[in-house]
């Protein structure tokens, strides 16, 4: 990875994601498709295997349901997205609390 990967911002890397995929002319992922995997691997337990995502069978599902049985998506890629989806859902719940904070914390006071 070099320098100029590390220090680009995570809302930067999932931008240049979003680009990459046109250039390996791969299938890029909607906003749908990213909502219904994350929904299937966190509501439905069938798509879960004990406390683990069964990304091989959340795949299948988005192959057979959005892409009509063409396979387009695999395990890994479900896997990756889902990490990338997870990352980012935990970003925004940290700027709310911290939104949350700010807005309870009393600045009139003078130490």
């Amino acid at each position: 990875m070099s320098i100029e990967t590390c220090s680009r911002t995570l809302e930067q890397r999932v931008e240049d994601e979003k680009q990459s995929p046109l250039v390996k002319n791969n299938v890029l992922w909607t906003n749908f498709e990213e909502t219904y995997a994350y929904e299937l691997a966190t509501l439905y337990p069938e798509y879960r295997r004990a406390s683990f995502v069964n990304n091989k069978k959340i795949a299948e599902k988005l192959n057979e349901y959005i892409h009509h049985g063409e396979l387009v998506r695999n395990g890994r890629a479900v896997q990756k997205k889902l990490y990338r989806l997870r990352r980012l859902k935990e970003a925004e719940d940290d700027d709310i609390n911290v939104m949350h904070h700010l807005s309870f914390t009393d600045y009139s006071e003078k130490s």
